[in-house]
């Protein structure tokens, strides 16, 4: 049983359920969930969509799901530092989370860039979107080929999206350690 918080239109769990996998998508955007239920339906997969908000849904069901998905997600909420604390506190002890949130010493490159885009563009989507490619689009063509993503998102979610909140590797790292989290792998590691 797997969970996608933010999961959108679900393409990235959809691989999950053909696997075998049981998906459940939370979502709070309408539109995105319709287009999830009409992949998965193309597909031939069944898939539960619960429209609603990391901070607003019942986040005690979070305990009956073997994996918990929520990857480039919570930079983009209001508050990313009580998103994850919101999870790792639901979670059910075995559950395999895998996470991934705008960590301030991994941003900075990518702020820098935001900002330089930002002050040569008029600030419209259009213009911001033509200045990225300008100076970025190695980086872009980048994120396209390993990130399996289409250009218009990867500058979309980079350089145009308005709400981009990084958190302190400590503050992470002091969250996973406060909930009894066990880990895989992280650099640095959350035991140093």
């Amino acid at each position: 049983k797997i969970i996608e918080i933010g999961g959108g239109t679900g393409e990235q769990s959809l691989c999950y359920a053909l696997w075998g996998g049981e998906v459940t998508i939370m979502e709070p955007n309408e539109i995105s969930c319709r287009r999830a239920k009409s992949i998965y339906e193309r597909c031939g997969q069944e898939v539960t969509v619960i429209q609603d908000s990391l901070f607003q849904a019942d986040l005690s069901i979070l305990a009956n799901y073997d994996v918990l998905i929520c990857e480039g997600v919570l930079q983009h909420t209001y508050d990313p530092r009580h998103g994850l604390s919101l999870i790792l506190e639901a979670m059910a002890f075995g559950t395999v989370a895998i996470i991934s949130i705008a960590e301030s010493h991994g941003w900075f490159k990518r702020d820098l860039q935001r900002r330089l885009v930002r002050s040569l563009s008029d600030g419209s989507e259009a213009d911001i979107r033509r200045v990225s490619k300008l100076y970025f689009q190695k980086h872009i063509d980048r994120a396209v080929k390993f990130g399996l993503r289409s250009e218009e998102t990867v500058i979309y979610d980079t350089y145009v999206n308005p709400q981009i909140l990084v958190t302190p590797l400590s503050e992470i790292c002091r969250r996973f350690l406060e909930n009894h989290i066990f880990h895989l792998g992280s650099y640095p590691s959350l035991h140093s």
